[in-house]
């Protein structure tokens, strides 16, 4: 293994200044440094990580607390540009889970014991306790999608996205819209505030059906009973879009036209359902935007005094028109 005594009787300087060169420290000359650094690579030196951890109390590693069940495309996006973003900005991802909420130990403990500079709880089962041995830890946190916990979070625009996906409905003519809204939580209440609030608006009735997310067939079955039913929706908006692509498949199949006989929209927007035809209807969450702001938060935190304190950035998409509606 090189070592920087090396790398410092290759160059002919000492030790503490390759050091210093390699750290980017600004008293040595651009000239020595560059040196350096080119010995470095040509003789494939590869840093200590765990004693430059020890040394400087960071590890350059970032853990994600995550519940090992989130199988839903929007869950696998966010964690891709979580690690996008901290890849841009020298740091590793360590996905911290456990497969048993009663067994093990609490999943601060595991960011805790693996020296992470920083958490992002993505739905995860931190307990309160939890939350704050990370703090007392002065370990920042921040959290995505879900504003249950007193720290910084990052929530992408529910209540907007799902306004303008009803407004884009009714500008084409819809009004008897009806909303499939997936499981009682953060994200869905803010969705249905948002789509009261255009139909009060617009003085339409408002007709919500309890769905599920994920769950194409089962939003399937619920559009083919109620359009048996009287005065049946024009226009139906569901909770994400892999239940709305099953949605038009599966009506179509049962003799449905999409978008004639009843419009049909999506929500979260990412890039594979642009293959997909008739293009679906959609908003698309920014996950991009999410993950920056994610690590950015966490980051700014990493040299200030830790406390318990809620503040929320909301991120903003954008409507995917499509053809569904």
């Amino acid at each position: 293994m090189i070592k920087l005594k090396d790398i410092a009787g290759s160059c002919g300087v000492s030790v503490s200044t390759v050091s210093r060169a390699l750290n980017g420290n600004s008293l040595i000359r651009p000239e020595v440094a560059e040196k350096i650094r080119a010995a470095a690579r040509e003789m494939g030196y590869q840093p200590n990580e765990v004693a430059r951890s020890l040394k400087t109390n960071r590890s350059r590693m970032i853990g994600i607390l995550y519940e090992s069940d989130m199988d839903h495309p929007f869950f696998s996006g966010l964690l891709e540009t979580l690690r996008s973003s901290a890849e841009k900005r020298g740091y590793d991802l360590a996905l911290l889970s456990r497969i048993s909420r009663e067994d093990g130990p609490d999943t601060a403990d595991l960011a805790l014991g693996r020296r992470m500079d920083g958490v992002v709880v993505v739905y995860a089962g931190i307990t309160e306790d939890g939350l704050d041995r990370l703090m007392q830890n002065q370990i920042p946190v921040v959290s995505v999608d879900d504003c249950s916990r007193p720290c910084p979070m990052i929530v992408s625009d529910y209540e907007n996205g799902t306004r303008i996906l009803a407004e884009e409905a009714i500008r084409r003519g819809r009004r008897r819209i009806a909303f499939l809204h997936g499981e009682y939580g953060y994200a869905t209440g803010l969705r249905i505030k948002g789509y009261r609030e255009v139909m009060a608006a617009k003085g339409l009735l408002e007709e919500l059906i309890p769905a599920r997310f994920n769950q194409g067939g089962l939003c399937a079955e619920l559009i083919r009973t109620r359009l048996r039913q009287p005065d049946p929706p024009d226009c139906f908006l569901l909770p994400d879009d892999n239940s709305a692509l099953t949605a038009v498949q599966q009506l179509k199949r049962a003799g449905f036209r999409i978008p004639e006989d009843v419009g049909i929209a999506g929500f979260d927007g990412q890039k594979w359902v642009l293959n997909y035809c008739p293009e679906l209807s959609t908003f698309r969450q920014n996950l991009e935007g999410i993950g920056e702001a994610a690590l950015e938060k966490l980051l700014s935190l990493r040299d200030q005094k830790i406390n318990r304190s809620r503040s929320e950035m909301i991120i903003t998409g954008r409507l995917y028109p499509g053809e569904t509606l």
